[in-house]
């Protein structure tokens, strides 16, 4: 069995471009240390969007998506189910009414569990159904 979720991940890497207090700009490479190496007891303060470091590197700090797979035997769907509800669904009250889609056999044959165990309603598709319909969004 296959469970997919979607989560936020955060993300920093270097801008490679900063400037200096004086107003030139300069290449983050020339403030590394001798063997080119970073080091975190160098970081200030966190601005607007970026992480400033002593040595004026800006690091550039995003939100992104990210799309998670979690395969398991089908014994384990109740456990399964739990550690989702647990962890991943906010609170009855604030999912109640919120639909999940599903495909395959054992979402017809696990559609009363999934609705007791996290209080959402299935929205059922055969599997033909669903490549059809990613192959149209292609």
């Amino acid at each position: 069995t296959k469970i997919a979720y979607y989560s936020t991940v955060s993300h920093r890497r270097v801008s490679y471009e900063t400037e200096k207090e004086d107003g030139s700009s300069h290449s983050t490479d020339e403030n590394r240390g001798a063997q080119g190496t970073f080091n975190p007891a160098n970081l200030v303060s966190e601005q607007a969007g970026g992480v400033v470091s002593q040595d004026h590197r800006v690091y550039e700090v995003s939100e992104g998506a990210r799309l998670h797979f979690i395969k398991f035997e089908t014994k384990y769907i109740e456990g399964c189910l739990d550690f989702v509800r647990g962890n991943l669904v906010g609170s009855r009250e604030k999912m109640a009414g919120k639909v999940i889609k599903a495909t395959g056999g054992g979402a017809y044959k696990y559609t009363k569990l999934l609705q007791e165990k996290l209080g959402l309603s299935l929205q059922l598709f055969l599997r033909e159904e669903t490549k059809q319909r990613n192959i149209a969004s292609l």
